[in-house]
This record gives C-alpha cells, sequence and structure tokens, in this order.
C-alpha cells in the first residue's frame, strides 16, 4: 500500500473508525469521519504514521534539507499524503497556509506496502487492543509530591511497566540496545546504516495522572481495565498518554519482525514523569541525550502532538510545534489562632478567598499574536475549512494585515473557552487547605493556582500592575502577616 492510499487503508479497519463518507475534496490530512475517533484507532493510526515515517525518514529528512526547510505541518502532510482542498484558485489565505505535494517512500516502497497491509488486518487491530490493553492495566500514576527516585516507593511501579513491554515487545528488546536513566527512563537506541546522519528521535511519557479513589465507581469502565468495547480502549493512558508510547514500540516491533534496517539511527526516549513536570524523569533523559549525542544532534523529535481533529467541516491533522510555559503560584495566609468563639473580621481562609476571588474575577487577558502557531492554525482553517462561515473566514484573512481585523478576531475567540486557553495565559485554581479543627481559628491557609503561560511575549501589551488586595479591606482590620 503507498503513502497516497493511506484513507482507504483506515477505511479498512472497520470499527476502529465510523464509516458514514466525506467527499475526498473536503478532507485535509487523513480521513477519518467524525470529530473524535476512537482512541485504539489513534494508536494504529500512530503505527502507520510511525512506520511510515520510520521507513521514509531519510527521504523525507533529506528532501527538508534540499528545501532549506519546510513548516512542520508541510512535513505531517506529507507524511500523511495529505489531500489539499480542491478550490478554483489559490487564495490569499492559502498562501498563509502553504501545503507540499506528497512524499512518497522510494527504496522502501515494498516494505511500506506489506507493513501497511499488515496494520489492516483483523490480526494486528487484535494485537493492537492486547497492547495498548496491557498497557493501561499496569498503574502508572505520578503525583505532584513525590520525593526523589530512591526514596519515594511510589516510583517502584514503573517496574511493572518495564516488565511489561519487556515481554510485549521481545524483538525491540533482543535488537535495539536499552539504556535505562535514573533507574526508570528508558532509552532504546536502533543503530542505522550510516553513521554521518543525525538520529530521529521518538519520545512519549509512561506515567499518568492519578485516580482519585473516591470516584472509581463513577468510571463507565475501572480506570486500569484496559476495557475494549469495539471502538474504544478505556483507562488512564489509553490516550495521554500510553497510546504513543505503545504506538511508537509497536511500530518498531513489526519493523523490526519485517527485517528493516534504518539508514539513519533511531532513538526511542521515554519519560516517566511528564505529568509532574518531569523533574526526575524528562530532565535527566534530556542531560543524557545531550551529553550522549551533543546540542541539536537529532534531526527531528517526534512527541505528543494534537491529532486529528474535524474543525469546520474539514479534518485537519495538528501537529504540536509550540509549546506554552508552566508555573504553579503558592498563595499563603498566616494569621493568629485563637477559640473560634471570638473570631475576628476575617480569618485566614476568609481572607484567602477573597483573594482567590481577585484572581479568577480578573484573568490575563488574552491576545492574538500573529508570529504564534495557533494564528498559523486559525489561517491554516480559513485557507481550507469549507463550512466556516465567511464572515469569520473573512476577518481570519484580513487579520493578517489589518490589526483592526486583528482585534475583532480576538472578540471571536474571547467567547470560546477552549480557544481563549489556547491563546491565553490561564490560571486555575486547583489546590486549597486551611485549618484543622472546626472550633479553632485557622492559623494558616494556602492555595496554588497553576499557570500556562502564553506563547508570545506579553511585553507587547504591557499594562500597569494592580494590587490583589481588594478595595473593601482598605479600612479593615487584618490579621494576616
Amino acid at each position: 500500500m503507498s503513502m497516497e492510499g493511506l484513507a482507504d487503508k483506515k477505511d479498512s479497519l472497520e470499527t476502529l473508525l465510523p464509516t458514514a463518507e466525506v467527499p475526498r475534496s473536503r478532507v485535509h490530512g487523513a480521513s477519518p469521519r467524525r470529530k473524535k475517533i476512537s482512541t485504539l484507532a489513534r494508536a494504529v493510526l500512530l503505527c502507520l504514521c510511525l512506520a511510515g515515517l520510520l521507513v521514509s525518514s531519510n527521504s523525507l529528512l533529506g528532501s527538508y534539507k534540499r528545501a532549506g526547510g519546510v513548516s512542520v505541518d508541510s512535513l505531517w502532510s506529507a507524511l500523511e499524503g495529505a489531500a489539499v482542498f480542491n478550490h478554483a484558485g489559490p487564495s490569499h489565505t492559502e498562501a498563509l497556509c502553504p501545503q507540499v505535494e506528497q512524499l512518497l517512500p522510494e527504496r522502501n516502497k515494498a516494505l511500506w506496502d506489506a507493513v501497511g497491509d499488515q496494520f489492516g488486518t483483523d490480526a494486528f487491530k487484535e494485537k493492537a487492543v492486547d497492547w495498548l490493553g496491557g498497557a493501561v492495566r499496569v498503574p502508572t500514576e505520578s503525583y505532584d509530591d513525590m520525593d526523589p527516585v530512591g526514596i519515594d516507593p511510589r516510583w517502584t511501579k514503573f517496574q511493572a511497566f518495564h516488565d511489561y513491554l519487556l515481554e510485549a515487545f521481545p524483538l525491540v528488546h533482543s535488537s535495539l540496545k536499552l539504556i535505562k536513566v535514573n533507574t526508570y527512563g528508558l532509552i532504546y537506541e536502533w543503530a542505522g546504516s550510516d553513521s554521518s546522519l543525525k538520529p530521529l528521535l521518538l519520545t512519549a511519557h509512561q506515567d499518568v495522572v492519578p485516580v482519585d479513589p473516591r470516584t472509581v465507581d463513577e468510571w463507565a469502565h475501572p480506570p486500569f481495565s484496559g476495557f475494549f468495547d469495539g471502538a474504544r480502549i478505556w483507562g488512564r493512558g489509553s490516550s495521554d498518554d500510553k497510546s504513543g508510547l505503545i504506538g511508537v514500540m509497536s511500530a518498531t516491533e513489526t519493523l523490526l519482525g519485517a527485517k528493516f534496517q534504518p539508514t539513519r539511527k533511531i532513538v526511542l526516549a521515554f519519560g516517566f514523569d511528564e505529568e509532574v513536570s518531569g523533574l526526575y524523569g524528562a530532565y535527566e533523559l534530556g542531560k543524557h541525550l545531550e551529553a550522549t549525542y551533543g546540542k541539536d544532534a537529532f534531526a527531528m523529535v517526534v512527541d505528543e502532538g494534537g491529532g486529528f481533529s474535524e474543525q469546520y467541516g474539514g479534518v485537519f491533522a495538528v501537529p504540536a510545534v509550540g509549546e506554552k510555559g508552566y508555573f504553579d503560584t503558592l498563595l499563603e495566609v498566616l494569621s493568629p489562632g485563637g477559640h473560634s468563639s471570638v473570631p475576628p473580621v476575617h480569618t485566614s481562609i476568609g481572607i484567602l478567598s477573597a483573594l482567590l476571588v481577585e484572581y479568577e474575577t480578573h484573568p490575563i487577558p488574552a491576545f492574538l499574536d500573529r508570529t504564534t502557531p495557533f494564528y498559523g492554525m486559525l489561517q491554516c482553517f480559513a485557507a481550507h475549512a469549507p463550512d466556516m462561515d465567511s464572515k469569520l473566514r473573512k476577518t481570519v484573512q484580513q487579520s493578517a494585515s489589518s490589526d483592526k481585523a486583528l482585534h475583532e478576531l480576538e472578540k471571536v475567540i474571547a467567547k470560546d473557552k477552549a480557544l481563549r486557553a489556547l491563546v491565553g495565559t490561564t490560571q486555575a485554581i486547583d489546590l486549597i487547605q486551611g485549618g484543622v479543627k472546626a472550633n479553632a481559628l485557622p492559623e494558616q491557609a494556602w492555595a496554588i493556582v497553576n499557570h500556562r503561560i502564553a506563547s508570545q511575549r506579553y511585553e507587547a501589551r504591557s499594562r500597569r500592575p494592580r494590587s490583589m488586595i481588594p478595595s473593601s479591606w482598605s479600612n479593615s482590620p487584618r490579621n494576616s502577616t
């Protein structure tokens, strides 16, 4: 099967993908037929895409080098064999979201066809269910308060996941060099035939966010069951990010079974604490990779991305080419203790609550920047989404050169919670604690506010500092320190 036939191969995955037909001219990127596809479908399609990347990476990156560099969107579209909408002619907005001709494997075409056919079989579907479901059934939760590896015993659960990978992917472990970093970080090295070429780096993370034990009964299927309902695999990690990790391992295992030999070295790196900022896993893996390979040593890095989604009647493959910053703010109020029968005007909990209300009442305003990946995505929607409202399309198009139109577009985005969060810096009060007894005044109250920092520079629209102290307190006694 050729890359050009990728969409047809997806249709053959039976229950993994919906069956309603959409005219092929309306499909951008790949061709799933609904807004969300199953987690298993994403894993299988990721296997297919990664296999294509592995067997054609040399020619793909060679073309990138010869062209002097192209956008990541273009590289992804080349990999997917993306179809561009059939407009009468290129528009101004299309020029802001250029597409390139698909790049098909040449030297490894026969192998790609054979592996592609294999991925479309019921046998591979069953194997994919087993691989991902088995990974979900191994709990690998990470927590914000974990101490370093070797001190906190909660890290030891990752050894069970390593044992699972060893059993599930024997060819990977017998053929690739395995290096463990800080005990639970995994690096697999697949030697290439040409050591002069920069390696390809494929990454994912092993850990998942914790499950509140009080909510387990509310799950349709237990959070670590790996239950397959015929279309979806249920459980923590089935989407974020064991589907990615298992997709990488599945593609590698399958290609090893087909006797594939990569031209450039391929490196797989799997952290174990991505959900808690990566201090012990991702950070140590990064140091090891830089010490081993040097700075700017990799030709391409493939990590978690935006996946496939339907936007305004078109299906888009959305790679993640930008990342927000992150920091947590601790707000703490201290006050004298005492008996609750003689309370002050405001206890430490009351003061903290008022501060948190001020936080939420005055969010950081979001604004658009033409240099950001999000703005580029909007331009791609305007260029290629067939059902976008004509007024919105015109606003997006005009915003490329008109500040007035850009501000109008900001107003549209401000009405959508998801889009607003993508554009601006967000703040979320996620943790709060105070007091130890119902009839004792709380001596301490604290909260943590999580921030995701927008990728654009906020100096572009600086504003005056604002006091967080409510004006109503200006003349009231306060007992905070």
